[in-house]
């Protein structure tokens, strides 16, 4: 039972990422949720699963370290953060 909230918490993990219009919120939420599903991953035996994740984490981690490293007010959260939104395609 506690395995499957795990996994769930995960997945939720990744909805409010996906949903976030600036660019270090959603890198920072989906580096969370990478780590929770990399646990439940290991915890069900899915190495693929696993190995997933690891690299979505590297690609968070990169993509956190780029935007903090381009904008220091990004990372004090002050000043402009027009250029860290993340575009929406109109439907």
């Amino acid at each position: 039972m506690i395995v499957e909230i795990i996994g769930w918490a995960g997945s939720a993990l990744v909805v409010v990422a996906l949903a976030q219009s600036h660019a270090l919120r959603l890198y920072m939420l989906n580096g969370a949720a990478t780590v929770v599903l990399i646990a439940y991953n290991a915890l069900i035996g899915a190495l693929p699963g696993v190995g997933l994740n690891v690299a979505l984490l590297v690609v968070a981690l990169w993509r956190i370290r780029t935007i903090l490293r381009s904008k220091p007010a990004v990372a004090a959260n002050t000043g402009d953060t027009a250029d860290t939104e993340v575009a929406v395609a109109e439907p």
